[in-house]
């Protein structure tokens, strides 16, 4: 199986959790103990205190590149994933939403890969299924999840636009299309391929399933990137259970305080978090049985 795919779906061993932890401070709530003689450094002490005291209760971690390089802290980062990777065996996936003609995506490869080292990327395919080739080169060592679909407020003005693929009268909309043809470039030799989604439209989540021939893929075999912030978990995980999912968690835990418990408040909501999440998943396993 997939390595990738392999790390996701064991959904951590032993300590079970779902939970990804989105490095993403705000300079504004950093607290004022935060060591650091700049914004670089400060986020990065943030960042690897926050870490520290979370990844009992993470699957993996998650940073918005552009965070990190508005304070101009691409150095940190890179050595902050090689912490979390190196010293706290977790996954790290690079949120930069990379997306590009195939010559230039192979550079954004590098950068994301080789400079980073991250584990995962999140990408953007408006470029055409080519743009993910020099991607999918990188092996199955590596996830690549696929922007699908979104929560801002104008999402649907493309994500949700209506479209006839094969001309017979059938309609899917464009985020459903999209997931199906990248689907088409997977192989056993490549990268795994993964979908970012949103807890604003749960159901969404169900669109992204097998349609009628479609035989060659299943949701056991594509991992599913989901931003989460404060919503409903019951029909959310419900419907993500069917896929190797991963909960993306950012402002509500990192920022749980902005004194000097910070850390230990991280933690608290990270575990706080895993436990709702699993309770969920146990009363659906639990009503299958049933």
């Amino acid at each position: 199986m997939n390595a990738f795919l392999s790390l996701i779906r064991d959904a951590g061993g032993d300590e079970r959790t779902r939970i990804c932890v989105g490095l993403d401070p705000e300079i504004a709530r950093l607290p004022v103990c935060v060591r650091g003689s700049n914004p670089a450094e400060r986020v990065m002490s943030f960042s690897t205190d926050v870490a520290a005291a979370t990844a009992q209760f993470a699957l993996a971690f998650q940073t918005k590149l552009a965070i990190w390089q508005a304070v101009g802290a691409e150095e940190q980062l890179a050595k902050l994933i090689a912490y979390i990777q190196g010293q706290l065996g977790r996954p790290v996936i690079l949120d930069a939403n990379y997306g590009d003609v195939p010559a230039i995506s192979a550079e954004y490869a590098k950068a994301a890969f080789d400079r980073f080292d991250a584990s995962a990327v999140t990408l953007n395919v408006y470029h055409g299924r080519d743009s993910l080739v020099p991607w999918l080169k990188r092996g199955p060592e590596k996830g690549l999840f696929v922007v699908c679909h979104t929560s801002n407020d104008m999402a649907s003005d493309f994500q949700d636009l209506q479209v006839n693929p094969v001309g017979n009268g059938g309609h899917l909309p464009l985020f459903v299309h999209l997931a199906h043809q990248v689907l088409q470039l997977r192989s056993d030799d490549s990268a795994t391929i993964g979908f970012v989604m949103d807890e604003a439209f749960p159901m969404h989540i169900t669109s992204l399933r097998p349609q009628a021939g479609d035989w060659w893929w299943q949701p056991s075999e594509i991992p599913l990137l989901i931003g989460y912030s404060s919503g409903q978990l019951e029909e959310l995980v419900g419907r993500a259970s069917f896929y190797p999912f991963l909960l993306s968690c950012s402002r509500g835990i990192i920022h749980a305080s902005e004194e000097s418990d910070f850390a230990q408040a991280a933690a608290n909501a990270a575990e706080g978090l895993r436990n709702r999440v699993n309770m969920v998943l146990e009363n659906k396993e639990g009503c299958r049985v049933g």
